[in-house]
């Protein structure tokens, strides 16, 4: 966790709206600081604030009575507010605390966890649903104990110790004190690691195991039994060199019989195409024949037609003849007459 910013409005000592940036000088140039002050200047007040926020309780003001988280309201103010932004797993968050007093003396709490980037709420419930896994039905006290890892008595003994509560994690149980630290630490990755570690160092000694089993349960071999080993071993050599010499004749003999293959394949298919080039000669001269007579048959044609044009022209000049003979005779008559 890293505290980024406080702010506080009449809380205690403190009148107004009070803010504490340690993201800008003079606090953000240093890494260690003292809170200093008179007794009742607000110094304890401003821890208060951090834990109000965050928790909804204090080290001081956590029960009833006098002691009511809620007497953090300045007297004769009727609202104030704690407000700390803070990052946790490289995120920022906003966590806030407020309290309203009404005219008839009742305290109204409430309280909200904002996702700054994406800046909406994460939840605004001061007491958890039951059985709750979801962050919009916890409080804000769960939902800050799930992302920092600490719940309020371990934030208190470790990273915020309030007045004379140092002893308290001095005499803390020896797995309350690793519980603590491993949290504020991150120590527990090296629990992670010796786990995986563990179950390495298991599974090699489980195969190691079974390899010394297996070797024991082999009979023992004598001397003789080795050499002859090695005599047939040679002579398995022997016979895998002939194996890969034939290997690779067989080898040698299977490209060229591919290669005749193919060729082969490629002589079907010339010749298939001869003989079909030759069935379009064929065609061919029979269709050159056919084109011939047809220019033939076309020029007679034309000869008919010029022929027919003429005699109707003949026929024409015929009848104009006749009937011209016809007119000459008539006026040869009447000529006459």
């Amino acid at each position: 966790m890293k505290l980024l910013r406080l702010r506080l409005k009449n809380i205690n000592s403190f009148k107004g709206e009070v803010e504490l940036d340690f993201e800008k000088p003079p606090l953000s140039e240093t890494n260690l600081f003292a809170i200093t002050g008179p007794t009742g200047a607000g110094k304890s007040t401003l821890l208060d604030a951090i834990c109000v926020a965050l928790y909804n309780r204090t080290p001081r003001l956590s029960s009833t009575g006098t002691s009511n988280r809620y007497h953090l309201l300045r007297q004769g103010e009727n609202e104030g507010s704690c407000e700390v932004l803070f990052e946790a797993n490289n995120r920022r968050y906003l966590a806030e605390w407020r309290v309203r007093r009404t005219r008839s003396g009742n305290y109204h709490p409430g309280a909200r966890l904002l996702d700054v980037v994406q800046n909406t709420p994460i939840t605004e419930r001061l007491s958890s649903k039951q059985q709750a896994t979801d962050y919009a039905d916890m409080s804000v006290e769960k939902v800050v104990e799930d992302l920092l890892g600490l719940d309020f008595d371990a934030f208190t003994r470790s990273i915020l110790l309030a007045q004379g509560d140092f002893a308290a994690f001095l005499q803390a149980g020896m797995e309350e004190k690793r519980n603590i630290l491993e949290a504020t630490t991150g120590l527990e990755i090296y629990d992670q690691l010796k786990r995986i570690l563990n179950e390495q160092y298991a599974a090699a000694r489980r195969n190691y195991e079974e390899a010394q089993h297996v070797l024991n349960a082999l009979p023992a071999v004598r001397e003789e039994e080795i050499t002859s080993a090695k005599v047939e071993l040679e002579l398995c050599d022997e016979r895998l060199a002939q194996k890969e010499t034939e290997r690779k004749r067989l080898e040698s003999e299977r490209e060229i019989e591919a290669q005749r293959a193919k060729a082969y394949s490629e002589l079907t298919d010339a010749l298939s195409q001869l003989e079909e080039l030759e069935k379009q000669t064929a065609a061919m001269e029979q269709l050159a024949q056919e084109l011939a007579d047809a220019r033939r048959a076309a020029d007679l044609r034309s000869e008919r037609d010029a022929f027919e044009t003429a005699q109707g022209l003949f026929e024409d000049t015929k009848a104009d003849v006749a009937r011209l003979t016809d007119a000459l005779d008539a006026a040869q008559r009447e000529y006459e007459q």
